[in-house]
């Protein structure tokens, strides 16, 4: 009975395997692995791809370096594997608009950033990112989004003149502008004036190392599974992260649900008004106001 019960064990495992390669095998991912017309970087490990070149580590120095080098030798296009997927760089104008034509099907990548983001209209689908298209679409037009150029200028000249007083000296870049998109994205959605351009803020530090949590989970399959990348260190991270962001989140909200009740003149001032305004004044169509959770999913905060 014991042999019988292993070997029922041992065969569902292999179908598993074998189920797992075929559906691989004809998903996008399988599909560039196959098509050989698109060039690859030759340090590559035929298991594990790219995944422990320079190329896995995108935010660091050695890993731009590695890109540069590689879209220099293949300018137009080239792919990158790591582990079993595949992706697709370019940093030619008329292959991006190829591949950004047609609206591709959110993979499964997008579930490591809806756990911490939640399920708004960036990653919601069918009815749900339908109503929510439909009743948040008119905060897009063109004519309102001005309204945000003057934050815009502000947040770009404070880092203009940051870099001004480098006197000319070497200067990494990437944080600077990290500091730079985070304090305006704050301030457009939330009204929520970190500084962090300045000095250091929790709340826009906990969005960058999620943000760079996920990014780099997303480069090693063995953190794939929630079950085995809850176990380790930067899951651990993640889970703490995750739930001081809520709690911060959902102070800024009920703020400036505050706020508004107590100045309801303020939404007069549409010149003025953040994403977050927008959504702590909308309707369903039944009438009905958005929850918490829905302003958090819209909001992304």
């Amino acid at each position: 009975v014991s042999t019988q019960s292993t070997g029922t064990v041992l065969l569902f495992f292999g179908a598993s395997a074998v189920l797992i390669v075929i559906m691989w095998w004809f998903s996008v991912s399988g599909q560039l692995y196959r098509d050989k017309t698109i060039p690859v970087p030759s340090d590559i490990s035929f298991i594990f791809g790219h995944m422990y070149s320079p190329g896995n580590k995108m935010y660091s120095h050695e890993g731009a370096e590695w890109l540069h080098k590689w879209a220099t030798v293949y300018p137009k296009l080239f792919r990158i594997r790591f582990g079993p997927m595949n992706f697709v760089v370019s940093s030619h104008a008329k292959y991006i608009r190829a591949l950004f034509k047609d609206k591709p099907e959110k993979n499964f990548y997008y579930s490591f950033a809806i756990d911490w983001l939640g399920d708004g209209l960036l990653f919601s689908k069918g009815q749900k990112w339908y109503k929510r298209r439909k009743m948040l679409t008119p905060s897009f037009h063109f004519d309102l989004l001005k309204r945000y150029v003057d934050i815009f200028n502000e947040t770009t000249n404070l880092m203009i003149s940051q870099l001004k007083d480098t006197h000319e000296e070497p200067v990494e870049i990437f944080p600077k502008a990290l500091a730079l998109t985070l304090d305006t994205i704050l301030r457009c959605l939330v009204h929520y004036e970190s500084n962090c351009q300045t000095q250091y803020d929790e709340y826009a530090n906990i969005m960058y190392r999620l943000s760079t949590v996920i990014v780099e989970r997303a480069y090693d399959p063995m953190k794939f599974s929630n079950v085995v990348f809850f176990k380790t260190a930067e899951g651990a991270e993640y889970l703490r992260l995750k739930e001081k962001f809520r709690e911060i989140s959902k102070k800024i909200v009920n703020d400036r649900k505050e706020v508004l009740s107590e100045n309801p003149d303020i939404l007069k001032d549409t010149k003025n008004l953040s994403f977050l305004d927008v959504l702590l004044t909308v309707n369903y169509e039944d009438g009905s106001p958005l929850s918490m959770q829905d302003i958090l999913e819209e909001a992304n905060v």
